[in-house]
Order: structure tokens, then C-alpha cells, then sequence
């Protein structure tokens, strides 16, 4: 009877595992090719993206530095405009270093955005690698128990085994007189092989 049962369980084992297409494998490995190729070009239109803050804070940077010189040269060039004083050029020096101030400000901010933005995009790659390679695991474990299940059935003869398993457990709504009849064919089968 333990022989019955130890078979039986076995078979149901055999008859619940999953299958999988040939092509899950194949689909499964360009999907951690696409999912790599993606976070290369995040990373780099995040690196572009703030290349052109960058360069735009440079650029309103010298635009107001320029704006400020034309100023204080348009004043200068006047008839009869005095002479700059050593307090007026410690304001020039002053506001100067304001617009640069500003400018270092803005470039410090981009920098910690970026980084905080690169930091997200790792984290979720890392996600998105490690979830493709656990399923990878499990397609190949899948893959690894079809395997066995096709040395299982091949080793002791048990297709006709399966296939009356596969009959009676179709719907698992059959009566119990159908499962006792289901147990004497396994062990008229089991004897019949020894």
C-alpha cells in the first residue's frame, strides 16, 4: 500500500508540474537585455538632461555679469561721470560675487537632483535585474523539473499511468468509487511491471 501511495504521489507530482515554452527562455533573456539597454539610456538622458541645466545656469550666469559690466561701462563713458571711488569698486566686487554665489548655488542643487535622480534609477534597476534573474531561476528549475518528470515517466514506464491520472483528476469532482477504481488500476499497473 505504502508502494501505492509513494506512486501516487509521485504521479500527481509529475502530472501538476507547470510547462513552459521553449521561448519563455529566450524571451526571458532579451527582456534582461532590454531591461539593461533602458537603464543605460535612463542614465544617460538624466546625464544630458542636466548637462543642459548646467549649461544653461552657466550661460545666465555670464548674461548677467555681461548685463552688469555693460551697465557700469555705459555710466562710465557719460561726460561727465565721476570717477569710481575704491567703495564703488567693492560694491562692483560685492554684487559679482552675488551672480557667481547664485550661480554655484543653482550648480550645487542640480548636482544633489542628479545624484538623488541616478541614485532612484540604480535602485530600481537593481529591482528589475534581480526580479529577471529569480525568474530566470525559476524557468530553469521549471525546465529542470520537465526534464525529470520526462526521465521519471520514461525510467518506470508510467505513461499510461499519467494518462489515467490526468482522466480522473481532470475536474478533481469525481466520486470516491472512481478513485477507488483509479487506485486498483495503479496497483494492477505497478504489479504488472514487477
Amino acid at each position: 500500500m505504502k508502494a501505492v501511495v509513494f506512486a501516487l504521489l509521485v504521479c500527481g507530482f509529475l502530472v501538476g508540474c507547470a510547462s513552459v515554452p521553449r521561448d519563455a527562455y529566450r524571451l526571458n533573456k532579451e527582456v534582461g537585455e532590454g531591461i539593461q539597454a533602458i537603464h543605460q539610456s535612463n542614465l544617460s538622458f538624466t546625464h544630458y538632461y542636466f548637462s543642459q541645466k548646467r549649461a544653461a545656469v552657466n550661460a545666465a550666469q555670464a548674461k548677467a555679469l555681461s548685463g552688469f559690466f555693460a551697465t557700469i561701462s555705459a555710466a562710465a563713458q557719460q561726460p561727465n561721470a565721476p570717477a569710481l571711488t575704491a567703495a564703488d569698486l567693492l560694491e562692483i566686487e560685492n554684487q559679482v560675487q552675488a551672480i557667481q554665489q547664485q550661480a554655484q548655488a543653482k550648480h550645487e542643487q542640480l548636482y544633489v537632483a542628479e545624484q538623488t535622480l541616478r541614485s532612484a534609477l540604480n535602485d530600481d534597476y537593481a529591482a528589475l535585474a534581480a526580479a529577471n534573474k529569480e525568474l530566470s531561476a525559476m524557468l530553469k528549475t521549471i525546465h529542470d523539473i520537465e526534464a525529470a518528470k520526462g526521465r521519471t515517466i520514461t525510467a518506470l514506464n508510467l505513461q499510461s499511468l499519467e494518462t489515467k491520472l490526468n482522466t480522473h483528476l481532470g475536474d478533481g469532482l469525481e466520486p470516491v468509487s472512481e478513485t477507488a477504481a483509479l487506485l486498483e488500476a495503479i496497483e494492477d499497473l505497478l504489479q504488472s511491471d514487477s
